[in-house]
């Protein structure tokens, strides 16, 4: 068995290939990906040592001259005596350095471009460097459009103006945007001034992987033939080549596929680029594309292991792992199921679950198709159950992936596997079901694959449930021209098994004659060697289907003998039968009168119950409206016992005066009374914030969590002269209720609290498997009975915080672990909630929310707090306090205000001079001292800040405010 080939869909309205797709979401046969997978869309430079632009840097890439270019560089960094020229070139040395995977030179330069243009201002003249150094940062990290966006503002050079637009141009999808697709193709290529040939060479490259996964494989080879007669990198036209080669072998040119490969092989030779492993890559994967389309699976394996030994020495961990997916593909055909299974296992273990979902599933689906067939063909009743085991804990493994994941191509194939292990166990009903609905979701998503598959094992599952037509329907409709031959004598073979079921033995030889006929369309020695086999086996099947047809009349007559003798008995009994209940029946009368008088005092009973019941609970509503009035008036008499001491306060003074030591006494006492308060409003708060609170789920920073209940519970920590240690990473980022997580903490500390021998409460959180927190403190010595009574429910009892923190963990579908060593009190709780961020990720890419909550954090700082006065302050020292770093400070200071962090704080200051000039609070100060109280070191810088961002001096602003008020 093979992968399928998607239906072709012929609407191509030009040669541009622009089309109309009502639905196309569909996976190419597993060569075409490779083209995706395999190799990138990169560019070369045309005997030109140092780049003009980025365009340039894509050329050197694609002519594999990044080494070349590099020394260029390098040499004209050391002549140049501009800064903004030295990070120009930075840039293109990441971009090289990158391409060549030297990493360690790639973030050097990078972070020396990105450092510089940090603080340096950018103005006419350099804003096409600055432009270009976005648009580096965007080929170093494809970074979202905006950043695309950004760089087209600055950018002064046509080129790179036009490679903009061509990038924004390959984001737009065709199949949810045809005509936004199709428009701006074509503007790109009849732009003026015209993209140049590499650029568009680059455009209609990527047209054709559009082209290829619409299977719109002619307008691919027209394409194609455009390409040839443009100038373009080796990269490209090896590429484009490569394609052709895939959209030759899917329209069964098998022959032009052949010449185009002899073309490519000589194309490198007369290169001398058959030693080159970016370029001969693209030679060996169309050799396997071939040898797998014609079956002649040994050869595919041979070129198969030639890319991996390519894909080895770059260490590029997913085009191996294909390569060892493709080689299970052709174990797996050939029936070596044990290397198969092997090389499917070693594919897994090569990629990160979480990064690359769509190629697991795709490999657990081949790996189980694997075990299926080993599985049919297993003679040992126990080798073949424990294939089926694997089968079902692989299903399981896949399930869980796919809910949480978008997938719907990828749901529709584990659906028909599911559907055929089913199957295999026995439980055809659910198995129909699931294969009508793959097929069903198949045909609205305009995936022939999965419909292909799905209808195969269905015409099976038929033919077991003795349903012959309905197989041989479905089986019929699936013989369509794009169906290669290894597939069409599969299918003749599932109509002859129909037809013989059916009885009609004329119809099943020709079915027979139709598998010889295919094998003989095959133009390659494979299929002349599977021919003479089936020549020599043809008479005796013949006979064994003659036999097989006689046997089934006679069975059939059997059948009809025995069925006749069964339904004479079956009279018989039930006359019996009827005897038998009619006298049964007197009998049951009169029970069921007997039955009828207890069934009528049982109700009686159950009424009067019914009754009690309802007394019960308007007793405990009642009981329960008392708890809270105590409660209320609890709150009240508490409230007049803090009123009260405040107006004896202010009576006793009267009588005579108290001395220090009772002052101080009273006022200690003060503070008990109204931490009372606060403890009673919070176990109020605490004790019903699980009966009506409404979960409100959304993105919570652990961080800003702790520093809040800190803050909440400072007087309470020292009135009691405790003190609260807490060590946690930076910025814990989860999806989460707040207020939950805030009473955990809450909980933790006022247990610790109530508690405590020493001083000293410990907090130690991390994310670990969820939200973690490590609590402990130095307490008393209890017995684990004592704390296994602790965190005991008590119905009806007052709720205690540790009583109440199980409830909140239990919420959270979390562990809760208490453990004592003499006096050291243990606590540890894990919460199940799921981790956005962390803030020990040393990218400098943030994410939008993070780069807001810093940004706050940055102006809450400066602004609330009252820090812009002081004169030095700087990016280290701010850094410092905060505890954030200062590339995130820079950054985010870029991304959000579009400047550096000097001009930033500049503009604050000056956004607070202007609200006291307008609030008159400058009368007592001369012009030079309102700068100084602002922050600023000297008057000249003041005064042009103030100039720069108000548009006149301060004086002049001072006048112009006198002025307004007379």
């Amino acid at each position: 068995m093979r992968f399928r080939f998607p239906s072709r869909i012929h609407n191509v309205f030009d040669s541009l290939g622009c089309f109309r797709v009502e639905c196309v979401k569909t996976l190419r046969l597993k060569a075409k990906l490779i083209v995706l997978c395999f190799i990138g869309i990169n560019g070369s430079l045309f005997g030109q040592d140092v780049p003009k632009n980025i365009l340039d840097t894509y050329r050197i890439r694609a002519n594999n001259q990044s080494e070349d270019a590099i020394e260029g560089i390098l040499t004209s960094m050391e002549n140049a005596s501009d800064s903004d020229l030295v990070a120009h070139y930075s840039i293109y040395l990441s971009i090289f350095y990158n391409h060549i995977d030297d990493t360690t030179n790639a973030r050097k330069y990078f972070l020396s471009a990105r450092e510089y243009w940090g603080e340096a201002e950018v103005n006419e003249a350099n804003q096409d460097y600055f432009g270009q150094h976005l648009l580096g940062y965007y080929e170093l990290n494809r970074t979202k459009i905006e950043v695309l966006d950004s760089a087209a503002k600055y950018i002064q050079n046509t080129h790179d103006l036009q490679y903009i637009e061509a990038f924004k141009w390959g984001m737009i999808s065709p199949f949810r945007q045809p005509e936004s697709y199709s428009e701006t193709l074509e503007s790109l290529l009849t732009s003026q001034p015209p993209i140049p040939d590499v650029l568009k060479g680059r455009v209609l490259l990527l047209h054709m992987f559009t082209l290829v996964r619409l299977d719109l494989l002619d307008s691919v080879l027209s394409t194609q033939s455009q390409l040839k007669a443009m100038e373009m990198t080796l990269s490209d036209r090896l590429n484009s080549t490569y394609v052709a080669v895939v959209a030759q072998l899917d329209l069964n040119k098998i022959s032009e596929a052949k010449k185009s490969i002899n073309d490519t092989r000589e194309f490198l030779a007369s290169n001398n680029l058959l030693d080159n492993d970016d370029f001969v890559r693209f030679y060996y994967t169309s050799q396997e594309s071939y040898y797998r389309a014609i079956a002649q699976y040994d050869s595919a394996i041979t070129y198969n292991l030639r890319l991996k030994e390519i894909f080895a020495r770059q260490k590029q961990i997913q085009p191996l792992a294909m390569l060892k997916q493709n080689l299970a593909d052709y174990y797996r055909y050939q029936e070596k199921y044990v290397l198969a299974e092997q090389y499917y296992m070693e594919a897994m273990e090569m990629l990160d679950r979480e990064r690359f979902k769509n190629d697991i599933i795709r490999i657990m689906t081949s790996l189980n198709k694997t075990w299926l067939e080993a599985s049919e063909l297993a003679s040992d009743p126990s080798e073949k159950q424990g294939l089926l085991a694997k089968v079902r804990d692989l299903l399981l493994e896949e399930e869980r992936i796919l809910l949480s994941s978008n997938l719907p191509l990828l749901a529709i194939d584990y659906d028909a596997i599911k559907a055929r292990f089913l199957t295999l166990t026995g439980q055809y009903r659910t198995a129909e079901n699931l294969l009508n609905g793959a097929i069903a979701s198949s045909n609205s998503e305009g995936y022939y694959n999965g419909r292909w598959w799905a209808s195969i094992y269905l015409a099976e599952l038929y033919i077991l449930q003795n349903k012959f037509d309905g197989s041989i329907a479905l089986a019929s409709g699936l013989l369509t021209d794009e169906v290669n031959t290894t597939d069409r004598i599969k299918i003749h073979q599932l109509l002859m098994r129909a037809h013989i079921g059916n009885g009609d033995t004329e119809e099943a030889l020709k079915e027979f004659d139709l598998i010889s006929e295919n094998i003989r369309a095959e133009d390659d020695q494979r299929a002349l060697n599977l021919l003479a086999e089936y020549e020599v086996m043809r008479d005796l099947e013949r006979e064994k289907i003659i036999n097989e047809s006689l046997e089934a009349q006679q069975l059939a007559n059997s059948k009809l003998i025995i069925r006749q003798r069964i339904i004479i008995g079956i009279i018989v009994f039930s006359i019996l039968i009827i005897g038998f209940f009619l006298v049964r029946l007197q009998f049951l009368r009169k029970r069921n009168f007997r039955l009828f008088g207890k069934l009528t005092k049982e109700r009686e009973e159950l009424q009067l119950t019914n009754s009690e019941l309802s007394e019960s609970e308007a007793s405990l509503k009642t009981a329960q409206l008392s708890q809270n009035v105590i409660l209320g008036q609890l709150t009240v008499h508490l409230n007049k016992m803090f009123n009260s001491l405040k107006v004896l306060r202010n009576f006793i003074p009267e009588a005579g005066k108290l001395n220090s030591e009772q002052l101080k006494y009273f006022e200690r006492l003060t503070e008990l009374i109204e931490e009372e308060r606060s403890s009673i409003d919070q176990m109020i708060s605490l004790n019903s914030i699980l009966d009506d609170h409404d979960i409100d789920i959304r993105r919570v920073s652990i961080n800003d969590v702790v520093i809040d209940v800190k803050k909440n519970m400072d007087s309470s920590l020292r009135l009691y002269e405790s003190k609260l240690e807490v060590n946690m990473k930076e910025d814990l980022l989860f999806l989460a209720d707040r207020k939950l997580v805030e009473l955990v903490f809450i909980s933790l500390i006022e247990h610790g609290r109530k508690n405590l021998v020493k001083k000293t409460l410990s907090i130690d959180v991390n994310a670990n498997d969820g939200l973690r927190i490590e609590f402990q403190f130095e307490g008393s010595s209890v017995e684990d009975e004592t704390i296994r009574e602790w965190i005991k429910p008590k119905p009806g009892a007052f709720k205690s915080y540790l009583l109440k923190l199980v409830e909140l963990k239990d919420l959270m579908d979390g562990d809760l672990q208490y453990l004592t060593i003499g006096t050291l009190h243990k606590i540890s709780v894990r919460l199940n909630l799921i981790e956005l961020s962390s803030g020990s990720n040393k990218s400098p890419v943030l994410e939008p929310l993070e780069i807001d909550s810093v940004y706050d954090r940055i102006v809450r700082y400066l602004v609330d707090d009252n820090r812009l006065a002081d004169s030095d302050l700087n990016l280290a020292s701010l850094a410092e306090n905060l505890g954030i770093p200062k590339r995130k400070i820079s950054f985010v200071i870029n991304t959000r205000e579009r400047t550096n962090f000097s001009k930033f704080l500049a503009r604050l200051r000056i956004n607070q001079v202007i609200n006291k000039l307008d609030n008159g609070d400058h009368r007592h100060l001369n012009i030079a001292g309102i700068g100084y109280e602002a922050g600023f070191n000297s008057k000249s810088t003041f005064f042009a800040s103030f100039k720069e961002f108000v548009g006149c001096t301060p004086g002049e602003y001072i006048i112009s405010i006198d002025q307004k008020a007379s």
